[in-house]
């Protein structure tokens, strides 16, 4: 694809040629004023490049849209964002969607229109190709003029003091021990990921080849001071679980990214000798005036993850992390192909809501703009038999079992972020019936998604 205008702004997708000059063109982007920062530069020099050439299979060189003033000397380039190729579950039901990752524009290029010409690029090419959905964490409010709406919260991070830790007791000996993980360890880290996407509605699956390129980095010790590690646990020589942190140094603090174990260990009877191993190996990372300076770990996931339930109440304070949203911007193109895409999960939850195990029945649902589609469900003896577009054709469509949303907001009931009842005292047009709110709220409960941050 290439377009241009009047303007001389050309638009186009990167090839591996591109690549080089991309990097060139964000790192200013992304810098502060008057400043450079070494996470920035090792963000776009390395990381994005890496990536761009198919490391970790997020991208292709392909896959990055940038903007061109051809006015100018070798055609600068002026604005860009990437579209990643990325992996989510509903309740076990996988589906492809595309990530929006690297967005800058040029400051003085900027309130020109050209991220709404990008956007559309990176939603055509993504809707094309299958997706069910866009997500993208960024700035605040912003996207939201991109038809993308807050609607996987993270919950509130917080953070464990080094110094409410207890001390292992003079005679005994710790209950786990830590090491390193290998590649042969690959197939236990995916399933202990596994178990921890069941107790989510809403899950982002490691990647094999992400996990491949950070443990192979750090086996060739070709890892920049920024990438992740992982680190399995083991009792008796037997792993039961792993967490992924940053490699880097910070100067107070411990990042744990993403943590899981096997299932049916119990973790409050070791909770205190996890937190001492990943203390004592993180340690290992840090020279020795830099962990001195340590003062607690920070934990990258979802309050809701099945670690807090064992954490003493002790080792957790809620807290702001640095550069961390605490919720996902989402963009669902077509609510019908997303629920036709997961009526196995609809039919589920009508058949364990015992009063509407056998329901026959249409439920409405309307956006009040055709911008914003709205959805027919069809549901025959207990079972979702059809879901179609549905907008009405004239003011009189019959209002029987028929809800009304403001534009967007139905993304937060159809992903359980929210409860209806939750986004009532919001939206006060929000408008149903009670029977009607009562199959709205068996279809889509509020449910539990547990995010993290391990890229």
């Amino acid at each position: 694809m290439a377009t241009s205008r009047d303007n001389g702004i050309k638009l186009q997708w990167s090839t591996k040629n591109d690549i080089d000059r991309l990097c060139s063109a964000m790192e200013p982007v992304f810098q502060p004023p008057d400043e450079k920062i070494d996470f920035v530069t090792y963000l776009v020099r390395d990381q994005y490049k890496r990536w761009a050439l198919g490391e970790s299979s997020f991208m292709t060189p392909e896959d990055t849209v940038f903007a061109t003033d051809t006015n100018t000397k070798d055609d600068k380039i002026v604005a860009f964002t990437t579209l990643w190729k990325d992996k989510q579950l509903y309740n076990g039901i996988g589906f492809s969607i595309g990530r929006v990752e690297f967005v800058g524009v040029v400051s003085e290029y900027r309130n020109q229109g050209l991220m709404p010409r990008i956007m559309d690029a990176v939603h055509e090419a993504s809707d094309l190709r299958g997706d069910l959905m866009q997500t993208i964490v960024g700035i605040p409010y912003y996207y939201r003029q991109f038809d993308y709406e807050y609607a996987l919260d993270i919950g509130k991070r917080s953070k464990t003091w080094l110094n409410s830790i207890p001390s292992l007791k003079s005679g005994e000996k710790e209950l786990t021990t830590l090491r390193a993980a290998t590649l042969e360890d690959l197939d236990i880290i995916l399933n202990f990921d596994q178990v921890l996407s069941l107790q989510s509605c809403n899950y982002a699956p490691l990647r094999r080849e992400y996990l491949e390129t950070q443990i192979k980095g750090s086996i060739n010790s070709t890892a920049s001071p920024f990438q992740r590690r992982v680190v399995m646990f083991e009792d008796d020589g037997h792993a039961i679980g792993y967490f992924i942190m940053h490699n880097y140094a910070d100067s107070s603090a411990i990042s744990v990214l993403h943590i899981a174990f096997k299932p049916n260990i119990n973790l409050p009877t070791i909770i205190n000798s996890i937190l001492r191993g990943i203390v004592q190996y993180s340690s290992r990372s840090y020279d020795e005036k830099s962990g001195e300076n340590l003062t607690a770990i920070f934990w990258h996931f979802s309050e809701w993850h099945p670690f807090f339930n064992s954490l003493p109440s002790c080792n957790r304070s809620y807290t702001s992390l640095p550069d961390e949203a605490y919720s996902t911007y989402v963009r669902i193109p077509n609510y019908a192909n997303f629920i036709r895409h997961i009526i196995p999960v609809l039919n589920d939850r009508l058949a364990n809501a015992k009063s509407w195990s056998c329901y026959n029945g249409v439920l409405y649902i309307h956006n009040y703009t055709k911008k914003y589609m709205g959805v027919r469900i069809q549901i025959d003896g207990g079972h979702v038999s059809k879901v179609e577009d549905w907008f009405p054709t004239d003011r009189q469509q019959p209002v029987s079992n028929q809800i009304h949303f403001p534009p967007l907001t139905f993304t937060n009931i159809l992903l359980g972020n929210k409860s209806l009842e939750e986004l009532q005292i919001v939206y006060p047009d929000i408008a149903v019936s009670d029977l009607t709110a009562q199959l709205v709220n068996v279809l889509f409960p509020k449910s539990v998604s547990i995010n993290h941050n391990w890229v």
